[in-house]
């Protein structure tokens, strides 16, 4: 209801806001009206009324002479001030020489002698001296206002006088004529005032609406007013202000989006949680690390159950940073808590694969060590036997034969590390060209074999060739028939099997060796790892075959694996791209 009530209201405002800009417009012309009209009345009232004063007295003062003319020697009484009067249909005042009043055309012959002298008065003064005079005031003998004209008559003085009733009457008349006038203006104003105010109030809608979607979020609102009046200039600054926020918001929502696609690739967990402890900022990483669907307005506490978060959180609420390292199920997660608007960001940093990295690390240069120091402790023995000079020839021929053969074994300990680096680098890739692995089987086989009591089969019934680099080929099938050869016992046989698999070919090689158990398959691709150490370094390898094979397979985008029973020999296969034709 009250929202109803708010939406009448605002609906009501534009009619009330035009209702009120009409008002003041038309209040304003009816006040200049009403000015102009009164100074113009003041200004027409005065100079009408001075206008006809003088025509009065003008009129007067001819009537006067002609009386005068006319009066001869004749005797001054009331009679002949009443038979002036009644001619003229003017006030007619005889007066002696000495300013007695003789006779009064308005004043019975009774009350004469009760009528002050006037050879005080102006006009009579003036005309005892023997000029016209002429003057206006209210009649304190009959309470008029009178135009009074006296003319000198032999000493004596003739005074006509004139009633100014008639022209306050038409002063009057004036002044209603021109309140007429008015009323008629001030009538004509409003429509007037109404046409004027509406130009005003549709522009100021106009800017109005403007402003009114621009709040709304609707940056492409502009008022489009044209013009150099003050409602124009209103209009064309909210325009610039449009554009000028539009251009901020557009980047703001760029930089948003920006830091939104940085924020939700993160792989680290990073949340923001409240005093409360709820949570009001998170990236997608989060629900990854708690296994679950997450809100915003989930509980921290309901998310975490690991006391250690919990703890950092509420110690960063209070304002504390922390920073540490701990277990979290089967991860080492770097923990980190910071204060931020009476809340806590957290931050969660896996380190498993950091700190798996650093122990392989650890481990590889400790099997370098290893590897290399028993060779170098061979060599350094020899040497220094040799050095003394006290071996027979025969012998000191044999010591440096083992000399030879322990720095054989470490340079090609090195040449493996090398290749491996090279390969794990990224700096390699394969030159890919049509190459027969039973082909090139049997000459990398032709190179390693040493024993005749060990044969060689090549299972190749369709010839197929692979699409892969000719070097790492032989690099791979040199180290699985070496490896072959070098746990395979006397009278045994390695077969090369190679199949075609969808758009793959697959390559096998099995030997009736010892075979491996099954605690031991799933590391023997990992460097130095050896299922008989001892073995392995009687027959001079290096640990490092299998390591490097699976990354050249990988390099290619193949697959590599191991099957093995022991007492039942061992098969490692890997697959590679079919080259697409068979070769005859």
């Amino acid at each position: 209801m009250v929202g109803a009530e708010r939406s009448r209201v605002t609906q009501m405002n534009p009619l009330r806001a035009d209702v009120r800009l009409v008002t003041r417009l038309y209040a304003a012309i009816a006040l200049l009206l009403i000015a102009l009209f009164g100074v113009f009345q003041a200004l027409a009232v005065a100079d009408l009324a001075e206008t006809a004063k003088g025509e009065v007295a003008y009129h007067l003062e001819q009537t006067g002479r002609l009386v005068e003319s006319l009066m001869g020697d004749r005797r001054f009484d009331d009679a002949l001030a009443d038979s002036l009067g009644a001619t003229h249909e003017l006030r007619v005042t005889l007066i002696g020489a000495d300013g007695a009043v003789l006779g009064d055309s308005d004043v019975e012959a009774s009350r004469l002698s009760l009528v002050e002298n006037h050879a005080g008065r102006p006009e009579v003064s003036e005309a005892l001296d023997g000029r016209v005079g002429v003057a206006e005031r209210m009649s304190s003998t009959v309470d008029r206002l009178f135009v009074y004209v006296a003319v000198p008559s032999r000493g004596r003085a003739i005074r006509f006088a004139s009633s100014r009733a008639a022209d306050h009457r038409a002063a009057s008349k004036a002044r209603w004529w021109m309140f007429l006038v008015l009323l008629v203006g001030l009538v004509i104003a409003y429509p007037i005032a109404r046409w004027a105010s509406s130009g005003i109030v549709r522009r100021l809608q106009r800017a109005e609406g403007a402003l009114v979607d621009l709040a709304g979020g609707d940056l492409k609102a502009r008022a489009q007013l044209t013009g150099v009046d003050r409602v124009a200039s209103v209009g064309q600054a909210i325009d610039r202000l449009a554009d000028a926020l539009e251009e901020r918001v557009e980047e703001s929502d760029t930089r948003a989006d920006n830091l939104r696609a940085l924020f939700d690739g993160l792989e680290d967990a990073v949340a923001f949680v409240d005093a409360d402890g709820t949570l009001q900022i998170r990236n997608p990483a989060l629900e990854r690390w708690v296994g679950q669907s997450v809100r915003i307005g989930d509980r921290l506490d309901e998310l975490f159950k690991s006391p250690d978060i919990i703890s950092a959180v509420n110690r960063a609420q209070v304002g504390e940073t922390v920073t540490e390292e701990l277990r979290f199920g089967n991860r080492i997660v770097l923990l980190s808590t910071r204060p931020h608007r009476g809340g806590a960001v957290l931050t969660l940093l896996d380190l498993t694969t950091l700190r798996s990295v650093e122990g392989v690390r650890r481990d590889f240069v400790a099997n370098v060590s290893h590897e290399l120091r028993t060779p170098l402790t061979s060599i350094m023995g020899f040497a220094e036997a040799i050095v003394g000079g006290e071996l027979a020839s025969e012998t000191a021929h044999g010591f440096g034969e083992r000399i030879l053969a322990n720095a054989a074994r470490m340079r090609s300990l090195v040449d493996d590390l090398l290749d491996l680096s090279l390969i794990e680098s990224g700096s390699w890739s394969p030159t890919l060209e049509n190459v027969m692995p039973g082909a090139v089987a049997l000459e990398v086989w032709n190179d390693l074999v040493g024993r005749e009591v060990i044969a060689l089969r090549i299972d190749d019934p369709d010839k197929l060739a692979l699409e892969a680099d000719d070097s790492a080929v032989r690099q791979i099938l040199r180290n699985l028939l070496g490896n072959a050869i070098r746990y395979a016992p006397g009278g045994t046989r390695i077969v090369v099997g190679v199949r075609r698999e969808g758009d793959s070919v697959r390559v096998d090689v099995s030997d009736e060796g010892p075979g491996i158990s099954p605690e031991h398959l799933h590391r023997v691709f990992e460097r130095f790892y050896r299922v008989d150490p001892a073995r392995s370094r009687e027959e001079g390898g290096t640990g490092l075959g299998l390591a490097i094979v699976k990354h050249l397979v990988g390099g290619h985008g193949g697959q590599v694996g191991i099957e093995s029973e022991e007492g039942r020999g061992t098969t490692v296969w890997f697959t590679l791209p079919v080259a697409g034709r068979l070769i005859p």
